[in-house]
């Protein structure tokens, strides 16, 4: 899961949570605390309220010099469009004008924190506290420092001093809750979310934060209903995205094309957050799509290879698809970075362990890989017992998906040729048609869903896996967005077919 820190008036770096339980149901229950992320990761936008005042008020720093004021002022709007170098020169300005500007250390360190500079942020927090104890933004982007640094206990103490001087702040609320996430008091965490959308029923952060609590008790019905509300408030939360993708796959293993089409927005959103990538790959895991799978986890190394969490995560996906050595490598490589990761060292055991008992089945039985059920419904060995029957057909799948290279899968183009493969191929096995399918959920959401010959592929493709319940869904939409005419009758053709679990296909004599 991932949590969303938020000071308000700027912005402070997302934290990220282990998700609360392994794919397929392999492993037993974990929710331990995600470390904080790299600075490629980007911060998230503070709050998500319009008309948001540019800083809160300090408790008893005095006016500011006139000069010294325009370049704070400018800072802030530099700092909101994350020009952090920009930001970060014009509060030194407002300093250098005013060296006891208490709110331009804060503002500027809130600007070396979206930078992923923690000491030079925790730096200028202390110089705010010197100059005006009584200044609450300060506490609350220490604590948030604090927080990524894990210093939990010395981050809870900001935050509640935070609270104190400024009870009526959310953001306050919000960012205290994160602590609870770290320490996994989810009622702890959830009555802070609680407090801070009473204080502001219209703060998304803190419906996405209560979502990823919720998550993290698998409370999915509740989790998905607030990071509903979330994304309702906020279209572009990524987090809040993130954590409804993982909430619709433990709820539903067969809602992959929901959460789909959430890890790719949460992608799209923020392609540099390698967290993201280990999401979506988790999805793909789920469709047994081990190519996407190893796509998007090469992605998350590339863009964090210093994150032990990371290689955990990508460990756990390898054992769950029987990759024992590949997993071998990614716990060891974890607890190279972080020789205290506990659960690196619990789940390499467990791969030892899983790899043991795949050898003995290999040795009585023969079988190449352990049998392991898909979303699809088919294991392992029906998918490689009913590959298409033209190898060249098969050949020319590979070739597209290939084509389409982990930072291509938003290109309309390169999808459209993977999807024509697809409807080449002729008998597909059943991970194959998913896949189809999910490459047409692609495909309507770079189109925005509005695109009514795009959702006529997507219910084509699902009625070709076998989900007509879905394939007559899409059809609906797609005959909803035509006029009257020929291809709407057409359409309500394939929608009754569709609804009498019939696929679209020609007549053969």
């Amino acid at each position: 899961m991932r949590r969303a820190i938020d000071d308000r008036s700027a912005v402070g770096r997302p934290g990220q949570g282990r998700r609360p339980a392994a794919i397929a149901g392999v492993l037993m229950m974990v929710a331990l605390a995600r470390a904080a992320p790299s600075a490629a990761a980007g911060p998230a936008p503070a709050d998500d309220r319009p008309n948001t005042p540019a800083a809160p008020r300090a408790a008893s720093n005095p006016k500011p010099a006139e000069p010294a004021s325009t370049a704070y002022d400018r800072g802030v709007e530099a700092l909101n469009k994350r020009e952090y170098d920009a930001a970060i020169r014009l509060f030194t300005d407002a300093i250098r004008l005013d060296p006891r500007h208490a709110l331009a250390y804060a503002q500027r360190a809130r600007a070396h924190d979206g930078k992923g500079e923690l000491e030079q942020s925790l730096a200028d927090c202390d110089s705010a506290i010197r100059i005006d104890p009584g200044l609450a933004i300060a506490y609350s982007c220490r604590g948030a420092v604090r927080l990524e640094r894990k210093e939990i206990d010395r981050a809870l103490e900001d935050l509640n001093e935070a609270i104190r001087v400024d009870p009526g702040l959310p953001a306050h609320f919000n960012n205290r809750a994160n602590v609870w996430l770290l320490k996994k008091d989810y009622d702890r965490a959830i009555a802070d979310c609680n407090e801070a959308i009473r204080i502001d029923p219209k703060y998304a952060t803190a419906y996405c934060n209560r979502g990823a609590a919720r998550l993290a008790k698998r409370d999915y019905d509740r989790a998905i209903a607030d990071l509903d509300e979330a994304i309702r408030l906020n279209p572009k939360s990524d987090s809040a995205h993130a954590n409804r993708a993982e909430a619709r796959i433990y709820r539903d293993q067969d809602a992959i094309e929901l959460a789909m089409a959430d890890a790719n927005e949460a992608v799209r959103l923020a392609p540099n957050d390698a967290y993201y990538h280990v999401v979506r790959a988790r999805v793909h895991g789920l469709n047994m799509d081990d190519d996407r799978m190893s796509a998007d986890l090469g992605e998350a190394f590339r863009l964090d290879p210093k994150n032990a969490e990371i290689y955990v995560e990508c460990g756990e996906l390898r054992m769950i698809a029987d990759q024992f050595d590949r997993a071998e490598y990614d716990f060891d490589r974890a607890l190279q970075i972080d020789p205290k990761n506990t659960e690196a060292r619990k789940l390499r055991e467990e791969n030892a362990r899983m790899r043991a008992e795949y050898d003995r089945e290999n040795k009585f039985t023969g079988v190449a890989r352990r049998e392991r059920p898909s979303a699809a419904g088919a294991s392992l060995g029906e998918r490689q017992a009913s590959r298409p029957a033209d190898p060249a057909r098969q050949a020319a799948i590979l070739a597209a998906t290939r084509a389409c290279t982990a930072t291509d899968w938003k290109v309309p183009a390169k999808l459209e040729m993977l999807a024509a493969a697809y409807d080449k191929a002729g008998d597909h096995d059943a991970a194959t048609r998913r896949r189809a399918a999910s490459t047409a959920t692609q495909l309507c959401v770079l189109s925005g869903w509005s695109d009514p010959a795009t959702l006529d592929d997507l219910a084509a493709a699902w009625a070709e896996a076998g989900d007509f319940p879905l394939a007559a869904r899409w059809q609906s939409q797609a005959n909803d967005l035509r006029p009257a005419g020929k291809a709407r009758t057409e359409g309500e053709h394939r929608l009754n077919l569709y609804r009498a679990g019939k696929p679209d296909r020609p007549a053969t004599h």
